[in-house]
């Protein structure tokens, strides 16, 4: 027997060698599979994050380059209607048309205002006040915008003028001309923020036909007010729009980052699916 026992007892410890060695690289092929995976999960979604953070920052310089082309836009769309307006009461004037044929002109317009040099408006044209505002108004700004207009077009023969209508009504950007007779200039105006809202409406297009992932997520707030969001079903849950960070409580079931512009008033972020870590 204590021959027998001899013999075994070394297969007995190969055999528990063997079922040692085998289970623990069973584990620890496991244990490193595992890691491996919970490895990639954080990887992909630092990935995101730096996807996320890339199309929000090349889509704030987007805005940026359209909202710098609107002032410049709207100079250009009233330098060449006031100038057109001038050449043509000039040909009449030159013509010897009367007084009321070239009023009548100006009037048929809709968008040029007549007046004289004293500041007494002939025509109103696209001025956004009241003729009762007319003779006693300020800007935002405490300004004489009439009295500066008159100067404008005494020292300088023509030129655009910023004012800040109101808080509601926010700025708009005037050119006036002399028209080099009757002591008359005319002018027109544009609403900045009627061109910013046209410019948004152009962007949220443009962000419409955008193609994203099935998991990811575009949206544009002002304020809590929703301007555009991608996935119709995802309520805005958080009020916590911020500068430049990520989230994860403004959407449900999302990693948001997050951006401000501040032209636009606009909180533009781009988001992904949230994916629970295999832990």
């Amino acid at each position: 027997m204590k021959l027998y026992e001899r013999k075994f007892l070394p297969y007995l410890i190969v055999v528990a060698t063997l079922f040692f060695v085998f289970g623990m690289s069973y584990f620890m092929r496991d244990y490193y599979h595992h890691k491996a995976e919970l490895y990639a999960q954080k990887a992909d979604i630092e990935l995101h994050k730096k996807q996320s953070k890339l199309w929000v920052q090349q889509f704030m310089t987007l805005l940026q380059e359209r909202e710098k082309k609107i002032e410049p836009a709207i100079q250009k769309e009233l330098y060449t209607k006031v100038n057109a307006m001038y050449e043509l009461t000039n040909i009449m004037y030159s013509n010897s048309k009367s007084k009321k044929e070239i009023l009548n002109l100006i009037e048929a317009s809709e968008e040029i205002f007549l007046t004289d040099y004293d500041g007494n408006p002939i025509l109103y044209g696209s001025q956004l006040m009241s003729e009762e505002e007319f003779g006693n108004y300020f800007d935002e700004d405490n300004r004489s915008i009439i009295l500066e207009e008159i100067q404008k077009v005494k020292h300088y023969g023509d030129g655009f003028l910023h004012s800040k209508i109101s808080k509601q009504k926010g700025s708009e950007i005037i050119y006036v001309k002399s028209l080099g007779f009757y002591n008359w200039f005319i002018g027109s105006s544009i609403s900045v923020q009627r061109k910013q809202q046209e410019a948004q409406e152009e962007v949220v297009k443009l962000l419409q036909a955008m193609p994203l992932r099935d998991d990811d997520v575009v949206g544009v707030f002002q304020s809590q007010k929703c301007v555009y969001l991608s996935k119709d079903s995802v309520p805005l849950q958080s009020q916590n729009l911020n500068t430049e960070h990520f989230c994860e409580d403004t959407l449900p079931g999302y990693s948001c980052y997050i951006e401000y512009f501040k032209p636009f008033n606009w909180y533009v972020l781009y988001g992904f699916k949230n994916k629970p870590l295999k832990l």
